[in-house]
């Protein structure tokens, strides 16, 4: 293992960082995306710092296959979209450049920020600021595919590897700057099997009101995420018991309060068994599974009426808004499985009834026609 110094100060030499080689961490080249290795190979190439950062080196440690490769460098967003190539420069509180691959993959590529407090937030810095604004350790370790390197300034690699979830800020401060690292918390623990400690599971259950600050756009964000993660069931039952559910999915989680405690203890060992087959299920089998029973309780799974469905099903998701598709799919298939008709059901025709009333019709049209032409030749 490897020091990385830095002076304080005072120009004294102090320890900044544990640099671990590739024999101490485990994780190796091949196992980087060839895209996202690209990438950091060309802003290497013209003298610039590229790390893989984030959940990508923390799923590699754990042996989990990354969904994302994020990419940090000192380069500035113009430097890092001219090295990167096919890129564009998206956002305008702190810019990011969005690399795109050869086959359509977008890479994500920040530049390091600082501590500094600024408003509008795009206060470039170094690695070392970078590390100190990241949320949680597991979540602040830099690798370097070129060298192999693994650069941890928290002591993150013993965390993850004794499964601790450790903030970086202090909580309360955490929570307040952004409240959605709760949700974050409680995923991460349940998605690494991390256990939070018992001083940041009271912060959090204190701290859960601030939830209600967040824009509809970012909870909508996070709950797709986790609609779309093989934990699915188990991190909302997480959350429910941090008492963070309620502001995820506020209408749901009172009616569900409301019932006897026997069902609700049913409801989520249903969810647990579900989870317990580690299948991996769509998004709409997820809400298929999750609200079912729910609909069945406001007694709109009737023939006839799938719209008063859809509406309670887009009611109870609320301040959530997720896809019309998604909705109407996910409350087809009930009825399909129901055996359910999605229209009321017309009692047939009366015989002789519609083609009758047709037939008047000519006839009347046919005598007025008759009259009409009298009349004319009268006049002639």
């Amino acid at each position: 293992m490897l020091k990385r110094y830095s002076k304080n100060s005072s120009g004294k030499l102090v320890k900044q960082a544990d640099i671990y080689l590739v024999n101490e961490h485990g994780i190796t080249r091949e196992r980087i995306d060839k895209e996202a290795l690209k990438i950091c190979q060309k802003l290497t190439s013209r003298g610039f710092e590229a790390y893989i950062v984030g959940g990508a080196v923390r799923d590699l440690l754990l042996g989990l296959s990354p969904k994302d490769f994020d990419i940090v460098t000192n380069a500035d967003p113009r430097q890092a979209k001219r090295a990167c190539g096919h890129a564009r420069i998206i956002g305008r509180r702190f810019p990011l450049v969005h690399a795109v691959s050869p086959s359509g993959h977008i890479f994500e590529v920040a530049t390091f920020r600082s501590l500094a407090p600024d408003p509008d937030g795009n206060i470039f810095g170094n690695m070392c600021q970078d590390a100190f604004r990241r949320d949680f350790t597991m979540n602040a370790l830099y690798y370097n595919p070129v060298n192999e390197h693994l650069i941890d300034f928290h002591q993150a690699l013993h965390h993850i590897r004794s499964r601790r979830l450790v903030p970086i800020i202090p909580p309360v401060q955490s929570f307040n700057e952004d409240p959605v690292r709760m949700l974050r918390a409680v995923k991460y623990s349940v998605t690494t099997d991390s256990r939070i400690s018992m001083s940041l599971g009271h912060c959090i259950k204190r701290q859960a009101r601030l939830l209600e600050t967040c824009s509809r756009s970012r909870l909508t964000e996070e709950l797709n995420k986790v609609l779309r993660h093989e934990k699915v069931f188990d991190i909302l039952r997480a959350c429910a018991s941090y008492g963070l559910l309620g502001y995820w999915l506020p209408e749901f989680t009172r009616e569900l309060g409301s019932l006897p405690k026997m069902n609700q203890s049913s409801y989520w060992h249903m969810l647990r068994t579900y989870q317990q087959q580690g299948q991996k299920y769509d998004v709409d089998e997820v809400l298929i599974i999750l609200f079912e029973d729910y609909l069945d309780r406001q007694n709109v799974l009737r023939d006839g009426c799938i719209s008063e469905s859809i509406q309670k099903l887009k009611e109870v998701l609320l301040p959530l808004v997720l896809p019309n598709a998604l909705i109407q799919k996910v409350i087809e298939r009930i009825f399909e499985q129901k055996k359910l008709h999605p229209e009321a059901h017309t009692p047939p025709p009366i015989p002789g009834g519609t083609g009758a009333f047709k037939r008047r019709r000519r006839r009347r049209s046919r005598a007025r026609g008759h009259v009409a032409s009298t009349s004319r030749g009268a006049s002639a």
